[in-house]
């Protein structure tokens, strides 16, 4: 790996990097040799900076709470604002992204999707606040390949389909079987829509910060992968919206009718960041708490 990772770079390895590919290489070795899809605990603290920035939209949805409540494993819980539950569809494309001690010439551009709903859980007997993530999409071979393995979060691969320009923005996220997983059409626009339970943009921003550590469902049962988003700068604006679809949301076997609405969209620009993993949790064993010990 070393000289595969040298070839690739055309810059020499540094102990620091050569000892991340070390890691890198056993972490690997143990998944393969164990039969495992999902790692049991972060490689390391990996931390993988932007050195360009990027860009995201979402578009997000209020939810009656106590149907929202049904669709979270437990002891994951519905975090409010005004009375209503909140979920969404968060895109962001990533530039230059790759973990620390990495060079830059080889840092990894791609489009990702999550989506994810506004919760709060019990942890070792301390409240927190995040999001729960029950499906993740990228278009990177990289991140579908090794997400789960040597970094947190298992990826579903999907096509993006992608136009954008100063004040618009068109994405059609496409799965492998042709389906269409979520679509937004939207415009820059200077307020959140009347009908958002947010009064103002600073409300909204706000409430979706606290959701900057994100837990992702693994392919083993009660066992949630963690990373946590930390924004350096950024601006943020609304978007009126034009169209919006998530099969997810709009499943009303899960949200009947009446029980979710669109809310609003914003676009943040020039967001610079890092992402962290956090430790693996569990359900404990009466089910009441998430645990950092299996």
């Amino acid at each position: 790996m070393k000289a595969l990772f040298q070839k690739i770079s055309c810059f020499p390895v540094s102990k620091e990097q050569e000892g991340f590919l070390g890691r890198l290489e056993r972490q690997l070795s143990i998944s393969q040799g164990n039969g495992s899809a999902f790692m049991k605990r972060p490689l390391i603290d990996l931390a993988f900076p932007a050195n360009e920035f990027s860009t995201a939209h979402d578009f997000n949805y209020h939810i009656n709470p106590d149907v929202l409540a049904q669709a979270l494993p437990e002891p994951y819980r519905p975090k409010t604002y005004a009375g209503w539950g909140v979920g969404g569809v968060c895109m962001i494309r990533f530039k230059g992204l790759r973990p620390l001690g990495v060079p830059a010439l080889i840092g990894l551009g791609s489009e990702n999707a999550a989506h994810r709903i506004a919760v709060s859980w019990n942890q070792d007997g301390k409240e927190m606040d995040g999001v729960y993530i029950p499906r993740r999409d990228t278009n990177s071979w990289f991140n579908k390949t090794l997400g789960g393995t040597v970094f947190p979060g298992i990826f579903n691969r999907s096509r993006f389909e992608v136009e954008e320009t100063l004040d618009s923005v068109s994405i059609e996220i496409v799965r492998e079987d042709g389906g269409v997983e979520a679509a937004f059409e939207g415009e820059t626009t200077a307020a959140l829509p009347s009908t958002s339970i947010f009064p103002n943009l600073t409300e909204a921003t706000n409430f979706f910060s606290l959701g900057a550590t994100g837990y992702s469902a693994t392919n083993e049962p009660e066992h949630y992968h963690g990373m946590e988003l930390k924004t350096l700068d950024w601006t943020i604006e609304p978007l009126q919206i034009r169209k919006a679809v998530s099969c997810f949301f709009s499943d009303r076997a899960r949200f009947p009718e009446g029980t979710v609405e669109l809310d609003c969209a914003l676009l943040m620009r020039d967001v610079a960041h890092e992402w962290h993993s956090r430790p693996d949790l569990y359900l404990s064993a009466d089910r009441s708490f998430l645990t950092t010990n299996p």
